[in-house]
């Protein structure tokens, strides 16, 4: 093992069905949600989430696009590989304690005794959290654009409201659907089970977790995310009153017309 190993993580855009790889290249099928799918390329190891992203252990851009290539081919799928996030572990059997992280140069400095598959696990996991996060953080913005829309679309088209109401509650289950995600998926709020069995583990994840903000940027893209489902929910309600208005008129309209239609059969 060298002095130094170069970890870069890279969103897939969406979920991926590691069962699906699993089955595919006949390797045991996964269950934890913490633990990724091991694969061996080029005799380098990459971990598969199925929450959406790919961890790469000292791979060449090139092998990480030929890898990417090789996987959408096996299962005849396409990744949006855009988001991507690195950290650098340097083994230093010199350093005061177990760990320490330098967030100058992105760098985190661990004695050689504790690289061990579990830590590099762990560490896998935190920044492949951190850059599916991160996509959340893209669709969050999104939905900020999509909600001055739809208000300008109310303001513009009042009297169509009972018409679109049907795109208020699209956006709304989109809203549900995406909080859903977050919190079973990425489970950014859960510890991994694996930092109950050592403290040297809850340290280095909390550590990390500090390291790439995963509280406080979940804690912001909530602020959104509820701020969008409140827009929406009122709007909604807006759409609701102006429906039942609407169909109270045509119920009037109705028994108007029923009435003149009498009047001139007499």
């Amino acid at each position: 093992m060298g002095n130094e190993i170069r970890i870069k993580a890279i969103d897939a855009g969406k979920n991926i069905d590691i069962a699906l790889i699993a089955a595919k290249l006949q390797l045991p099928v996964i269950t934890k949600w913490e633990m990724p799918l091991i694969l061996n390329y080029n005799q380098k190891n990459v971990h598969v989430y199925q929450f959406g992203t790919f961890v790469f252990f000292d791979f060449t851009d090139k092998e990480i696009k030929d890898f990417i290539v090789y996987l959408e081919k096996l299962i005849e799928e396409e990744y949006k590989t855009v988001l991507e996030d690195e950290l650098i572990i340097k083994i230093d059997n010199n350093i005061k304690g177990n760990f320490y992280i330098d967030y100058n140069i992105e760098t985190l400095f661990i004695k050689e005794e504790f690289i061990t598959q579990e830590v590099l696990s762990l560490i896998s996991l935190t920044i492949s959290q951190s850059v599916a996060l991160e996509r959340y953080e893209q669709l969050s913005d999104e939905l900020e654009d999509e909600i001055e829309k739809t208000i300008y679309r109310y303001k513009k088209f009042k009297a169509f409201l009972p018409i679109i109401r049907n795109i208020v509650i699209g956006k709304t289950l989109n809203l549900v659907k995406t909080r859903h995600e977050i919190i079973s998926d990425i489970m950014i709020l859960d510890k991994p089970s694996i930092t109950w069995e050592w403290n040297l583990y809850d340290e280095l994840y909390e550590s990390l977790a500090r390291f790439f903000e995963l509280k406080r940027r979940y804690k912001n893209l909530s602020h959104k995310l509820d701020y969008a489902l409140e827009t929406y929910t009122v709007l909604n309600e807006i759409s609701e009153g102006s429906r039942a208005n609407f169909l109270e008129f045509l119920i009037v309209v109705l028994i108007v017309l029923e009435i003149v239609m009498a009047f001139l059969h007499i």
